[in-house]
């Protein structure tokens, strides 16, 4: 019983958190699933006309696009 209270209290002291850690490499914002090893572009913060998505970050292969990734930006014309 007391292994099950200590652990309790363990647990209460530490809060976990639901939001990715976000990996910044130039202009663009990835997060990484360490278990499918692929890497989803979540932020671009470029101002250029047209933007090509790199194919690999950290050896990462870029398979998504973030639903938020391109928001606010009104520059861009083509996504590569």
């Amino acid at each position: 019983m007391a292994v099950i209270c200590l652990a309790a209290m363990l647990i209460s002291c530490f809060s976990f958190s639901a939001s990715a850690l976000v990996f910044v490499d130039g202009n663009f914002g990835y997060e990484l699933n360490t278990y499918t090893r692929e890497a989803t572009l979540v932020q671009y913060d470029g101002n250029e006309s047209v933007v090509t998505v790199p194919g690999t970050y950290s050896e990462f292969p870029v398979t998504k696009l973030g639903k938020n990734a391109l928001s606010g930006n009104f520059v861009m014309q083509t996504l590569n």
